[in-house]
């Protein structure tokens, strides 16, 4: 049996944590949510920065996360449908996935895209490293490559 990855794709996003607010209509409250969008820089910025992409042997092919509206979907739900789809998409290129960018509350799209494309009588391993240190600072960052 070989193990040798042929390739690696990474899955990336614009997209990070939910500015969560309460509407109400018609006097029924809930809850809702739109998206963060980052405007810069963004670890997979780093990436290209420090050409992670090109030095990688492998074959690599970057998937982006698209936000479109869904009619009858909150915000929240459109995206874990974009994670879902767009995370599907990689998978069938047979390669290992990285995905680079976004929040932890896409998860299930993740992993209901692993579900599917592997099926429900596998045994499938995730390594889920949330590695920001949500630190805010005025000072700019600094890259090293």
């Amino acid at each position: 049996m070989n193990n040798t990855v042929k390739g690696m794709s990474f899955v990336q996003s614009v997209f990070g944590d939910w500015l969560w607010k309460v509407t109400s209509l018609d006097d029924d409250s809930r809850i809702d949510a739109d998206l963060q969008i980052h405007k810069g820089p963004r670890e997979v910025d780093d990436y290209q920065l420090c050409e992670l992409y090109d030095k990688l042997k492998e074959n690599v092919k970057v998937f982006e996360v698209e936000y479109r509206e869904i009619e009858g979907l909150r915000a929240h739900e459109e995206i874990v449908n974009a994670y879902y789809h767009t995370t599907l998409e990689s998978l069938k290129e047979g390669h290992p996935i990285i995905m680079a960018g976004g929040h932890c509350t896409f998860a299930p799209g993740v992993v209901g895209a692993l579900d599917e494309y592997y099926h429900v009588n596998k045994t499938m391993g995730i390594i889920w490293v949330d590695a920001h240190g949500d630190i805010k600072s005025k000072q700019p960052a600094i890259t090293a490559c």
